[in-house]
């Protein structure tokens, strides 16, 4: 057994479980291997053994000199030194890192202790939400994202989410046949709003990352049918019968657009953040 594929089963095998849940690591072993695989080096993860066997893990998923932090993983709460001294070997090794951020479910004591550990502080509260198709989907015309449209895009986003991790430039970096951008464009030509989503065909995921309307056009139900097209282009053209996001608790229109829609809330978790 390789060790991307060992360390991959002991994250699946504890992230499934809301006690030792992290909001940045998948649930599919396949699919956080292959992340391993593709976005993280050799040196950014921690891991103790006993035996051979992994007892205890922490990663970061580097972008820069910020980190998104993979853990901790461990099912014993007493080993939390053992977490806090594998955590200092991690910052030994990455001094350039100066940013560290956590999204830990509200269930996961062991994370919680190690966070106080450490000194990290909190930056919010946050809710993961699930839909799953239920019937054909009525297709709702929309507008596939042009450069033509990148100022409009880009004053809207901006405003809306100003300290995200995807800024608009990036979003615009990032589109592809899988990460594409909706928008409602009116007959006058005016952005209305958009739904940035995020697919993965193989491991059958998809995220809706970003949805905003225009402040000239809230309130005329724009935010239910621009929704309900990111949820139509996931499911009938990438035939993914699954979607899941994250929306802050404090959010409560969000909250209550999507629990409209049919989703379910299926994690809580908090955000923190540590800087060095």
């Amino acid at each position: 057994m390789t060790k991307n594929k060992q360390l991959a089963q002991f994250l699946a095998l504890l992230n499934n479980e809301p006690a030792h849940h992290i909001g940045y690591c998948g649930e599919d072993v396949e699919e956080i291997e292959q992340t391993l695989r593709e976005d993280f080096t050799e040196s950014a993860f921690a891991i103790a053994y006993d035996n051979e066997r992994i007892v205890a893990a922490i990663g970061l998923d580097i972008d820069g000199t910020s980190a998104e932090v993979w853990g901790p993983f461990m099912q014993c709460r007493e080993q939390v030194p053992l977490l806090v001294n594998m955590w200092s070997q991690l910052l030994e090794k990455h001094s350039t890192i100066h940013t560290f951020q956590f999204f830990i479910n509200e269930e996961n004591k062991v994370a919680t202790e190690f966070i106080k550990a450490i000194g990290a502080q909190q930056t919010g509260w946050h809710s993961v939400l699930r839909w799953q198709q239920q019937e054909q989907p009525e297709m709702i015309p929309f507008t596939l994202y042009e450069p033509k449209f990148y100022e409009m895009f880009a004053v809207l986003h901006n405003e809306a989410f100003p300290n995200t991790y995807y800024d608009a430039k990036t979003i615009v970096q990032r589109l592809n046949d899988t990460h594409e951008l909706l928008l409602l464009i009116n007959e006058e030509g005016q952005l209305q709003g958009y739904a940035y989503i995020e697919v993965d065909v193989l491991h059958q995921w998809a995220a809706i990352e970003y949805i905003a309307i225009a402040p000239a056009f809230r309130r005329q139900g724009l935010g239910t049918k621009l929704l309900a097209i990111a949820l139509t282009r996931i499911s009938a053209t990438h035939q993914i019968q699954e979607v899941q996001l994250t929306v802050s608790t404090a959010n409560e229109g969000a909250l209550h657009l999507y629990r409209a829609a049919g989703f379910i809330v299926k994690h809580e978790l908090v955000s923190y953040q540590l800087k060095k």
